[in-house]
């Protein structure tokens, strides 16, 4: 990209692929900055938790988000707010020490939809505890302890809601008479029935609740070049290579399905229907342009 571009200080904004540390690095020692959002993998859920808990308890003051819109309206995006970590890694043999901004960003529409999932989750796994003390055909009943907290926790590993409940296995104990019959005396039967109920624990849904949303993305920019509000936006219309595949695998140039045996046939169909794929790509490129330099904005684009 530098070599096809040329010059230095380019802004690279990609997906959660370029949060490597390697990745990060080379790009600041080239003197590039660059946007992307950190996987599990760049940033441990333990060091999130750390981050947004400073949100939760007040300390940590946040930042709202917004989008102008056609009709003249800024609908809630995002909150967030920014932070510096000291950085160390190796490039080409070096050793490069950096600051690098973590913007810690909640998108409103992602917790929205992550709170109705946990909640569903949640739902289920109470539904699957309270199963236990139905007994389906073959099925037989709970009369010991220790199987059934096994059983409550493969519901709640299933449901991915581990912690969220708490649950309560009370006994049952159930006598029943049986009559004499021949030389077997009558006699009573003790029946012993565990059974669970499964009671929520609020405070932690809740607490589940407020995590949810969270992000963290890593850019070396300074707050005076990229804002957080500005990273928001950045990041939710950086350039996608899959909107343009999809565009060969829908209409109109609907590559699948392809009824070619050979090879060298699908190959050449692939790169004729290309040059209309980048002719599609050219028009949406300009009409881009057309837009933001008549600075004109269309609804649902």
């Amino acid at each position: 990209m530098r070599e096809s571009v040329g010059g230095r200080g380019l802004r690279d904004v990609g997906d959660g692929q370029r949060g490597a540390l390697e990745t990060r690095a080379f790009l600041q020692a080239g003197g590039d900055a660059s946007l992307c959002p950190l996987a599990e993998g760049q940033l441990p859920p333990r060091v999130l938790e750390a981050y947004v808990e400073s949100v939760s308890s007040g300390h940590q003051p946040v930042t709202r988000s917004t989008r102008l819109t056609a009709t003249g309206t800024r609908p809630h995006l995002a909150d967030g707010y920014a932070r510096l970590d000291p950085l160390t890694a190796e490039v080409a043999g070096a050793r490069l020490a950096w600051a690098e901004r973590r913007l810690v960003v909640r998108s409103y529409q992602r917790a929205r939809a992550g709170k109705s999932a946990l909640r569903a989750r949640v739902a289920k796994a109470r539904a699957a505890g309270a199963a236990l003390n139905t007994r389906g055909r073959g099925q037989p009943r709970f009369t010991e302890l220790p199987p059934l907290p096994a059983a409550v926790e493969a519901s709640l590993t299933r449901y991915r809601v581990q912690g969220l409940r708490a649950v309560q296995d009370p006994a049952r104990v159930q006598p029943r008479p049986l009559r004499r019959y021949g030389s077997r005396p009558a006699t009573v039967q003790v029946a012993r029935h565990v059974r669970v109920k499964v009671v929520v624990d609020r405070h932690a849904v809740a607490t589940a609740i407020g995590r949810v949303g969270w992000r963290v993305y890593a850019t070396t920019a300074p707050s005076d070049q990229l804002p957080l509000a500005q990273a928001v936006l950045a990041y939710r219309s950086h350039y996608l290579v899959e909107r343009d595949i999809g565009r060969l695998q829908g209409h109109p140039l609907s590559v699948p399905p392809m009824y070619v045996e050979r090879d060298d046939h699908a190959t050449g169909l692939i790169r004729r229907l290309s040059v209309g794929w980048r002719v599609l790509t050219r028009r949406a490129c300009v009409v881009r342009q057309r837009l933001a330099a008549a600075r004109t904005v269309l609804a649902g684009l």
